[in-house]
């Protein structure tokens, strides 16, 4: 669940495809949406009236999700998108200064929980891992992430990035470079095209406390 495009990082912060991560989810056309919506225009300049936007499709989303938990308890797909909007702060920012890691992180565990084969679910667990330093754990899912979708460009390159947390720059390499010699063509929207790109990019995680 992470913006636009096949990878697109910002900052530190990885984003993954929204789309990819909610595809078959038509059971929750109208959460999805608004979702979608918010996830869009978290990312604009704000005024008075994208603010009440943002803060009205995050609620309207919030109350179906959590219904829909308490009614079926069992249903993966909706504890991963409750978990993803608590990735989000009261400021509408994604990993943003006072957001709740720790529900986030129980929400995305109860998932897999459920669903241990679901890519998204260890992908942004592993991210919230890492921002919490927890960079072993994190390695784990990205690890469990690049071996159910090996051709998948953001498992590559979160699981390259947490071994360079690490300094194990021969793992991160091998990593990213088995990855794109898996791909015939390297698509135009591959941010790095080369390991070397990604090196330049990298930055450790800015750590937060859970």
């Amino acid at each position: 669940m992470r913006v636009v495009g096949p990878l697109l990082m910002v900052g530190v912060i990885s984003l993954a495809p929204f789309q990819a991560a909610v595809a078959g989810m038509s059971d929750y056309g109208e959460a999805v949406t608004k979702i979608a919506f918010y996830e869009k225009f978290a990312l604009l300049p704000r005024n008075r009236a994208v603010e009440g936007l943002l803060a009205h499709n995050r609620r309207e989303a919030q109350n179906f999700l959590l219904k829909r938990v308490k009614s079926h308890p069992k249903d993966y797909k909706a504890y991963y998108l409750l978990a993803y909007l608590y990735e989000y702060n009261d400021d509408h920012r994604r990993y943003g200064p006072g957001f709740d890691m720790p529900r986030a992180i129980e929400l995305y565990q109860k998932s897999l929980a459920l669903k241990e084969d679901s890519v998204w679910n260890h992908v942004n667990l592993g991210w919230l891992y890492r921002l919490a330093g927890r960079t072993d754990e994190a390695i784990g899912h990205f690890e469990r992430a690049q071996m159910l979708d090996s051709r998948n460009a953001l498992t590559a390159a979160d699981l390259a990035f947490a071994y360079l947390d690490k300094a194990m720059l021969d793992r991160a390499r091998d990593v990213y470079e088995v990855f794109l010699r898996g791909i015939a063509k390297l698509p135009d929207s591959l941010r790095f095209k080369t390991f070397a790109d990604m090196l330049l990019a990298y930055q450790p995680p800015p750590t937060k406390t859970p």
